[in-house]
């Protein structure tokens, strides 16, 4: 899965930071999901997706343009890092504290992926 999970809905940081993946994963919505992979997010996971993920699986013929899709991705993320802002609004600072701390807890513990992070690294590597 390739996305940017917003840390928050509201519409200028979705136009500032999110936005910018509509293209990318419109340019490759072609390539098909391979016969019993999934392409969909978990119910739990649902509500930190941007709506511009890129989440499924495919065959190995098309991962010349996967690279080109991570390429893609990691091109919108420095992006935002490059125009990003220092928070100082004390009201939603803790707000996003809040909402990391669940979005941390909910992938260290529902995501089916973190358990074989633990079972092969421990616990704590695992979290």
């Amino acid at each position: 899965m390739l996305d940017l999970h917003p840390i928050s809905k509201d519409s200028e940081y979705m136009n500032k930071y999110i936005l910018p993946l509509k293209d990318v994963c419109r340019k490759y919505q072609w390539i098909p999901t391979a016969e019993g992979g999934r392409s969909e997010l978990h119910d739990w996971a649902k509500k930190y997706d941007s709506g511009f993920s890129l989440y499924h699986w495919c065959e190995g013929r098309y991962l010349k343009e996967m690279e080109e899709v991570v390429r893609d991705y990691i091109h919108v993320f420095c992006e935002c890092i490059k125009k990003s802002m220092p928070l100082n609004d004390s009201v939603v600072i803790p707000k996003k504290a809040a909402y990391m701390g669940k979005y941390r807890y909910d992938y260290a513990y529902k995501d089916p992926g973190s358990n074989p992070l633990r079972n092969h690294f421990g616990e704590e590597w695992g979290k």
